[in-house]
């Protein structure tokens, strides 16, 4: 187990094989999930201060200004282990999927808690049009006036041709 410790941006060095890209929004968006619930998960650096894992959250702290970061530093992984520990870190959790019909019960109620403490759902980092199109999935839309009569149902169908 290696413990966390405190480590300068200026000491971490970007590692030149992350194949993982972050956009701008994504950026700001981990910015605000640090400005709001802090520094929650270190980033992960070599015996070298090559970053592993945490590129998106170096660049977050950088936004913000900071000047350290959580940081484990991992020992003993060889290159080969190094290099595809960078590539698990993301894609086995990209792999993941969702509840839906929770995720859709979930973001409106904590919309609301969130509100009570000014505080917007997108820190969980969904946009507005992911949360209405999930919300929508999941409501009961229907119309009454769209309802079949129950006693048609057991009729036998009747049509013509033309």
């Amino acid at each position: 187990m290696h413990p966390v410790q405190s480590l300068a941006l200026a000491q971490i060095k970007p590692n030149p094989r992350n194949a993982r890209t972050h956009s701008k929004k994504q950026i700001s968006q981990i910015a605000a999930s640090i400005k709001a619930f802090g520094f929650t998960v270190p980033v992960l650096v070599n015996e070298d201060h090559v970053l592993l894992a945490g590129h998106g959250r170096l660049e977050a702290a950088r936004m913000l200004g900071l000047n350290d970061v959580p940081a484990i530093v991992s020992t003993g992984l060889s290159p080969a282990q190094q290099r595809a520990l960078m590539l698990a870190d993301n894609k086995i959790a990209a792999n993941a999927g969702w509840d839906r019909e929770r995720l859709a019960a979930e973001i409106p109620e904590l919309a609301t808690l969130l509100l009570l403490e000014d505080l917007d759902i997108s820190l969980a980092g969904f946009d507005p049009a992911e949360i209405d199109a999930l919300v929508a999935d999941f409501e009961d839309s229907g119309d009454p006036d769209d309802d079949v009569d129950p006693g048609l149902i057991d009729q036998p169908p009747v049509s013509c041709s033309g």
